[in-house]
């Protein structure tokens, strides 16, 4: 399931284009619209060149910035575009050294004990008597009654042993890791300058972003107003303010504008990647590190395969790496997406420091698994719930900055003009499922040629246990397999794709009945047992799949897929979650994975009825979301899933994840390599119909696959292997035919089988038709006065409109709302009471977004809103002028009177001039700003217009003293007369 979640995370549009123009020979057949995908690399040097030549038909990895500038208006070449590519810095918070101290203590006492400051320890854990569990923190730990602390800087040892303690562990590279210190990765936030990256190095192509979602998220608009609070902007004073004074604190010296600590330089090893953008972001980053921090970064500038081992496969306490330029790959668009969050910032689903892998050191942290749990597990009873700890979590998420979120990449997928069929997915542009399977080449031979940035590196792994971690396994293996649910390309909901669903459920708070002969794994003893039997009697929702688009239709060997496909890969997940054996080898897989089979009850199987009911305690607020949550997706026959588990298990030769082969010394199963699938095919020799029978046997003792079946399907699957040359059999459109790592080349053929449910045009969605925001009319707010904005939107109904008005000095949110709906658009309304609260002669941004439930991509857009005199002041001294006039009428004779009536009024219209010229500063400020790019510029153009705003407010000053001079002028001569 972990697996499955992670694939789904990893100038241009136009109107929709449903209609395909396909043969009519194509029309009736079964399978894709191309009959073979050539699938190479090209680098991104040469993608122009091999587009304009035809060496290629589409390219499905963003475009450099450059080159997308370059091929913007050629003639010939198609532009497709969406937000699918995130980048952040990844920060390594390992301590350095891992003490235990006697007794229960806080922070506090323990750095009291130590006599360090308490920002020094990361963690003090307490470790009861009795205790099975210890924190992962990769040192065993053999005492009871203690408690574990975690240094950021080392100490002397005197200092733990005069306290009472020992030393678990220290590090022998470094004394001291910065980012150890939460308050230093936070202070990282105002060391990137985003609006620089984002101009300069994807010249434009590519979205600021300052959390864990942003503006390419559709969930974004339920947390906006919490990211509004911390819009970074570049600070490195303020950045550096923070570090010094951690840094003082925990003992540190600053000589000569380098940090020291125990008399060394203090030091970090930072990973850049080479190939891309992030290179510049690397660098950018170490250079402020150096230069304005003065912590001085050892750079290792490495491709992808090396970056991801020395990242993601190594105990983080080892220090191969202290900061690291992610990038990630979205799969698919996500209406109501828990996972982002839980993803990047919760310990427990194993994507933060530490990956999960028990004896390792890991980061924790129990309030963010709490609220990710409840959200991503279904454990909610409302939707607001829902929003308000999704809000909660990504808070926190920023607030521990274990990674510093940069840009949304607003990827660039190019294609030659004669490619049709094409579906734009607004989550993974041309990298969805749903493009390849429409895609052809008009007036072609029936052949799409793809390139791709890398067909294989060292960490493109294709067994789906524990691969697919990269988009150069995941992209074409999405053309060989048909999930049980996907998202829809425009709105991101869960819908049917190979197996149609039915939900029912008692949620939030109810429970429904489990029938008799539902069914659960019996992990100890290999085979399946009622679910009753283990008190597993009732659950809060069922999901009905109708199964008979999968069973009855052929693996890519030509054998039938059954129910004993499905049971066996359901048996086999979770034989590797709860068999005590098999959760400790494969730990990193387990761990993450039991949290989520925890929420399944149990499992009916009703061949007789093509049906598979699964009874999950997990309940949402959109049904879809339920379905989802309980579905499979089926890769393999059951006969090579057995293959696998046998090199993984029984020889022990193979890992199934990354974090034991590295562990152990032994490769990855890989099931496209010639040399893995050789292993696959011996495996498939020695493995018992017996010692597997178990799998595929109900409790009644309804075998569901004979041992003729059996030893039918062994040898479909070793010829497919002799044929092919790997053990990539699987029941999607395409079926994988040739894979030579060496020549950085795949080929895909089409899998016409009559048995396969969907034909060419059945996935075709098209082009959606954008949600964008087409004006925001923003008056001059007096504050005290109820102030009206308008907001004009176009897309896809139904639309909404969401608005945050926040103070940019100090980041604080003013308001939030949702604007109402009416026939000249969309209006915000800001009460009085509210304006009364804004600061007289001010401009606050008011961020406006904009999205629908057709189209859930949002649109955002910032604009200025400009206060003037609180209202009734300027009112108040044109009354006051008017009396005074009208009382020197009295007093004056008519011929003097009518002089300085004259001369009052001259004054009064430079007034009146006045006040349309303050009145006209917030369009000023507008139109100064508007194509701006750097926030130099914004600051430029603000102290232009608040210059002029002096000036006015001078002027007009000047003008009611000359007015009162000439009325004290006036008063004199009439005295002298009188």
């Amino acid at each position: 399931m972990r697996k499955l979640i992670a694939l789904i995370l990893i100038a241009v549009f136009v109107l929709p284009s449903l209609g395909v123009a396909i043969t009519a020979q194509a029309q009736g057949e079964k399978g894709p619209a191309s009959d073979k995908v050539i699938w190479k690399q090209v680098t991104l040097e040469q993608v122009v060149q091999a587009l304009k030549s035809g060496d290629i038909d589409v390219y499905l990895f963003g475009l450099r910035p450059a080159a997308a500038q370059q091929l913007v208006g050629e003639k010939g070449i198609e532009l497709y575009q969406a937000p699918a590519g995130l980048v952040d810095l990844g920060l390594n918070p390992a301590p350095v050294m891992i003490v235990e101290l006697p007794g229960k203590l806080t922070k506090e006492e323990a750095a009291t004990k130590l006599g360090v400051d308490p920002v020094v320890i990361a963690y003090a854990t307490y470790v009861p008597s009795g205790a099975e569990e210890v924190p992962p923190v990769g040192v065993s730990i053999e005492d009871r009654d203690i408690t574990v602390v975690e240094l950021c800087a080392k100490i002397p040892e005197t200092s733990v042993t005069s306290a009472g303690g020992k030393v678990l562990w220290q590090s022998d590279k470094f004394d001291i890791n910065p980012f150890c210190f939460k308050e230093i990765r936070f202070a990282m936030n105002y060391l990137v300058d985003r609006d620089y990256i984002v101009k300069n190095i994807y010249k434009g192509f590519a979205i600021a972003r300052y959390a864990v979602y942003g503006a390419g998220d559709p969930t974004y608009v339920e947390v906006i107003d919490v990211v509004a609070k911390y819009k970074f902007s570049y600070n490195p004073t303020l950045a550096k303010e923070i570090v010094f004074s951690v840094l003082q604190k925990a003992g540190a010296e600053y000589r000569d504008g380098v940090w020291y600590y125990n008399g060394k330089p203090i030091q970090v090893i930072g990973i850049i990647r080479q190939e891309d953008e992030r290179l510049d972001i690397g660098k950018m980053f170490a250079d402020e590190l150096e230069k304005t921090i003065g912590i001085k970064v050892l750079r290792q500038i490495v491709p992808f395969g090396e970056a991801i081992t020395k990242v993601y496969a190594s105990d983080p306490k080892d220090f191969e790496w202290h900061f690291y330029t992610e990038g990630w790959g979205r799969g698919a668009i996500d209406r109501w997406d828990p996972w982002m969050v839980t993803q990047f910032a919760a310990p427990w689903f194993g994507w933060v420091v530490g990956w999960a892998e028990p004896t390792w050191w890991n980061y924790r942290n129990d309030t963010i698994d709490e609220y990710s749990k409840i959200i991503s597990l279904g454990g909610f009873k409302s939707k607001e719930e829902f929003i308000d700890l999704l809000k909660k979590a990504t808070e926190l998420s920023i607030q521990e900055s274990l990674r510093i979120w940069i840009v949304s990449t607003l990827d660039t997928y190019p294609a030659r003009s004669e490619v049709k069929g094409v579906t734009l997915d607004l989550g993974a542009g041309l990298r969805s499922p749903f493009f390849i399977r429409g895609a052809y080449v008009a007036g072609g031979d029936g052949t799409l040629k793809v390139g791709h940035r890398w067909v294989f590196t060292a960490r493109t792994i294709w067994n789906p246990f524990g691969g697919f971690d990269d988009v150069y396994s995941v992209d074409p293996a999405r053309a060989t397999y048909d999930p049980g649910i996907w998202r829809h390309p425009f709105n991101g909901e869960p819908i049917a794709f190979r197996t149609p669903f039915t939900v029912e459920t008692a949620g939030p708070e109810g429970k429904l009945p489990v029938p008799d002969d539902a069914v659960w794994w019996d992990a100890e003893n290999d085979r399946w047992v009622y679910a009753k039997d283990l008190g597993r009697i009732e659950a809060v929702s069922k999901v009905v799949f109708d199964v008979s688009k999968l069973v009855g239709s052929k693996w890519h060997d030509g054998e039938p897929i059954t129910f004993a496909d499905i049971m066996a890969w359901l048996a086999e997940n979770l034989d590797i979650t709860y068999d005590p054996q098999k959760s400790q080898i494969e730990g990193a897989i387990a761990s993450t994975a039991k949290e989520i089979y925890e929420k399944i009850v149990a499992f009916r199987f009703l061949p007789s009825e093509n049906k598979v009911e699964v009874y999950v305690d997990y309940w949402h607020f959109d049904p879809n979301y339920i379905a989802d949550f309980a579905a499979f997706t089926l890769y393999n026959p059951a006969p090579v899933i057995f293959a696998m588990d046998y090199l993984a298990f029984v020889k022990k030769t193979y890992a199934l994840d990354e974090t034991r082969a590295r562990k152990e010394n032994i490769p990855q199963l890989n099931l496209v390599l010639a040399d893995h699938a050789a292993a696959i095919k011996e495996a498939l020799d020695e493995i018992s119909y017996d010692a597997y029978k178990g799998y595929f046997t109900l409790p009644d003792g309804t075998v569901l696959m004979t041992p003729d079946e059996w030893a039918d399907r062994i040898e479909k699957a070793k010829a497919w292997i002799d044929t092919y040359g790997n053990a990539w059999i699987s029941d999607g459109p395409f079926k994988l035919v040739k894979f030579d790592k060496d020549a950085q080349m795949l080929e895909l053929e089409a899998f016409r089988d009559p048995t396969y449910p969907f034909g060419p045009t059945d996935w075709v969605f098209g082009l959606p038709a954008p949600v964008t925001i087409t004006g925001i009319k923003t008056p001059l707010v007096p504050p005290g006065k109820e102030a009206r904005i308008i907001v004009t939107v176009a897309g896809p109904s139904p639309l909404h409109v969401k608005y945050v008005l926040r103070d940019p000095e100090t980041n604080k949110v003013i308001a939030v709302g949702e604007a109402e709906e009416t026939p000249g658009g969309f209006l915000i309304k800001l009460p009085a009471s509210l304006t009364a609260t804004l600061a007289e002669y001010s401009v606050y941004d008011l961020t406006v977004i904009a999205y629908s439930e057709s189209v859930a991509l949002p649109a955002e857009q910032t604009v200025s809103l400009q206060t003037t005199e609180t209202a009734g002041k300027i009112e108040q001294v044109q009354e006051n002028i008017q009396k005074q006039i009208e009382q020197l009428r009295q007093l004056l004779g008519e011929q003097v009177a009518s002089a300085i009536s004259n001369a009052i009024s001259g004054v009064n219209t430079q007034i009146q001039d006045l006040l349309k010229t303050v009145q006209q500063l917030p369009d000023t400020l507008k139109s100064s700003i508007s194509g701006l790019a750097t926030k130099d510029d914004v600051a430029t153009a603000t102290n232009k217009a608040a210059a002029a705003e002096s000036k006015a407010n001078l002027a007009l000053i000047v003008s009611v003293i000359n007015l009162i001079l000439l009325l004290a002028i006036a008063y004199g001569v009439f005295a002298r007369r009188s």
